[in-house]
C-alpha cells in the first residue's frame, strides 16, 4: 500500500516514461517494512529525476527519531555514490541464467553455477575468472598470477561468449582435494573452446571470442588430487601470440598433450607445469612444440 501511494505521487501519468515520454512506466518504488519502520528505495524511471521526499511526523509518537539516509534522487555527489554502487542479484530455482554485460571492458567472476549459465560480453577487453575464490576487479585483473579456489561449485555448464577485444581467462581447481578427470567418463579434456569431463557431477566450461581473441592468456590450475587431463587443442588467432598454460599442483597428475601444428595457425604457446609430486607429462603425440616443466 505504501509503495502504491508513493508510485502514484511520483508518476502522475503512468504512460509518461521512456525516451519519448509515452511509454508505460516501470514501478519506481520499493518499500520494505522493517519492524515498525519502512525502507523506501527509488529505482528505475525516477532514479535521477530530482525527487524529494518530505516526511511529516506530527502524527507519530513523541519519541520518534527519523533516520533519513538520503532523501533526494538528484545528481549531488552523495547521491551519485549511492546510485553507482554495484548491487547483487540473488536467484533460486532457475534452470537457465543468461547474462549480457555492457559495452565497456568488464571483469567477470564466476564462483559456481546451479543453472545452465550464459555470460555474453561486448566490445571491451574482458577478464574472466572461474573459481570458488574468484574476486577480481578492474584494479588487479590484469596482474594476478595465481587464481586460488576450486571448481567444485560448478554444478551446471558455464558458457562464456566474449565479444571483440583482447580477453583473459583463468580457471582454477587449485585448492580442491577431489581428483578431476578420473570418472568413468574419462580424463578431463581441454580444447580451444572448452574444458569438459571435469567430473560426472560437474558442468563444463565453454568459451569463445566472437570477433575477439585470447591474447591475454588462458590459464588452468589443477587441484591437489591426482588429476587426468587430455589437451587436444588450444586457442589461437592470427596476429599476436596466444599463450595457454596448465599447472598441475599437488598429486600425481597425468597430462596427455596432443596438439597438431596444422590445426594451430598463428603464434601459439602451450606450457604445462607438473609442479609437485610424480607427474606424467606426455607430449609424444604432439607435433606442435610445447614447453614442459616437471
Amino acid at each position: 500500500a505504501v509503495a502504491g501511494v508513493l508510485q502514484r505521487k511520483l508518476i502522475l501519468d503512468k504512460k509518461s516514461c521512456g525516451l519519448l515520454g509515452n511509454s508505460k512506466c516501470s514501478f519506481a518504488v520499493k518499500v520494505w517494512q522493517v519492524g515498525e519502520g519502512y525502507l523506501v528505495f527509488f529505482i528505475g524511471e525516477r532514479l535521477k529525476s530530482t525527487v524529494t521526499m518530505n516526511l511529516i511526523t506530527e502524527g507519530l509518537l513523541d519519541d520518534f527519531q527519523p533516520e533519513l539516509f538520503q532523501n533526494e534522487t538528484d545528481d549531488t555527489p552523495q547521491t551519485v555514490d549511492i546510485i553507482e554502487r554495484n548491487s547483487d542479484v540473488t536467484y533460486a530455482n532457475v534452470q537457465v541464467l543468461d547474462i549480457t554485460m555492457g559495452i565497456e571492458s568488464v571483469v567477470v567472476n564466476v564462483r559456481g553455477t546451479t543453472a545452465k549459465t550464459w555470460i555474453t560480453t561486448q566490445g571491451g577487453d574482458d577478464y574472466f575468472f572461474v573459481s570458488s575464490e574468484a574476486n577480481q576487479d578492474q584494479n588487479n585483473s590484469a596482474e594476478i598470477d595465481v587464481l586460488e579456489g576450486f571448481l567444485d561449485y560448478l554444478e551446471s555448464d558455464l558458457r562464456i561468449i566474449a565479444g571483440g577485444g583482447r580477453h583473459r581467462l583463468l580457471m582454477s581447481d587449485k585448492l580442491s582435494n577431489i581428483s578431476k578427470g578420473v570418472d568413468y567418463v574419462g580424463p578431463a579434456v581441454l580444447n580451444n573452446s572448452s574444458l569438459t569431463n571435469i567430473s560426472k557431477d560437474l558442468g563444463g566450461i565453454y568459451f569463445t571470442a566472437d570477433g575477439g581473441n585470447w591474447f591475454a592468456g588462458v590459464n588452468l590450475w589443477l587441484g591437489e588430487g591426482s588429476d587426468k587431463l587430455d589437451v587436444n587443442s588450444i586457442p589461437f588467432s592470427g596476429g599476436n601470440r596466444t599463450t595457454t598454460s596448465v599447472h598441475g599442483g599437488a598429486g600425481e597428475d597425468t597430462m596427455m598433450i596432443m596438439l597438431n601444428d596444422i590445426d594451430h595457425q598463428g603464434d601459439v604457446v602451450f606450457i604445462a607445469n607438473g609442479q609437485a609430486d610424480k607427474d606424467v607429462l606426455n607430449a609424444s603425440l604432439s607435433s606442435l612444440p610445447v614447453i614442459l616443466f616437471g
